[in-house]
């Protein structure tokens, strides 16, 4: 699916120019693309046990994770009884970011079907980019271990911009870097934050209910909810029709 848009120039040849914008579908990361709660939770639980403070199991994570990793520290350190100062959380948040580039790929895992409806929606024309509140060095180091990162014409995290998700314009800005056509732009995701930044940019939105989230998804009013990536083409597809 291609959108071409054909203005003339008053130029001395009279030649006509061409520009030709594809529709483009924007993934968050974590719990949408891939499952990255194993490590995640791994380099939380490193630096709660440093302090001797119990570990937090896996069953925690859909309410910890979703909103980046300085709110997943804040998150885990309350769930033990405990507030950090500013100057604290900065600390921790620096030793997670070391920990976890360190670890970032030890058990994390596409979700299935990913690959496939990327090569259907990117053979339909779509241009593909990732907008994420993970830190963008991280992003890129993840989905190039995941083997996928040539398949993004932009991906842009918490840090890329002065503002994140849900601020509409880390999602706007991502469809600009990408060069894709925001008239025909969907958002993929997996929480409330990815549905809020949708929805405030005024762009569609799909999301899978086996994300980061501690509510059903259908509470925030997605577009669509998708369970498998399968049908995630024709998802796309639907939505775009009907905006």
């Amino acid at each position: 699916m291609k959108i071409t848009f054909i203005s003339t120039h008053h130029l001395a040849s009279h030649s006509r120019t061409e520009i030709i914008m594809n529709p483009i579908v924007v993934f968050d990361l974590d719990g949408t693309l891939a499952d990255t709660a194993p490590d995640l939770m791994a380099t939380l639980n490193t630096l709660l046990a440093q302090e001797g403070l119990p570990t937090l199991p896996m069953a925690r994570a859909k309410s910890l994770i979703g909103a980046g990793a300085r709110a997943l520290i804040a998150r885990g350190y309350e769930t033990a009884g405990l507030e950090l100062t500013p100057e604290r959380h900065e600390m921790l948040f620096q030793q997670f970011l070391t920990l976890y580039r360190q670890n970032i790929c030890n058990e994390t895992q596409l979700f299935p079907g990913v690959v496939a409806a990327m090569d259907s929606l990117s053979g339909s024309g779509f241009t593909l980019a990732v907008c994420t509140n993970k830190v963008e060095s991280h992003s890129r180091l993840l989905l190039d271990q995941l083997g996928i990162i040539e398949r993004f014409a932009a991906i842009c995290g918490r840090d890329t911009f002065p503002f994140f998700k849900p601020d509409p314009r880390h999602l706007t800005e991502t469809i600009a870097m990408a060069k894709g056509d925001a008239r025909r732009a969907v958002m993929i995701g997996d929480s409330h934050t990815d549905i809020a930044t949708a929805q405030s940019a005024q762009i569609p939105v799909i999301a899978v209910p086996f994300g980061y989230t501690d509510q059903p998804v259908e509470t925030y009013n997605p577009d669509r909810v998708i369970a498998h990536f399968d049908a995630l083409p024709e998802a796309v597809a639907a939505v775009l029709s009907g905006r």
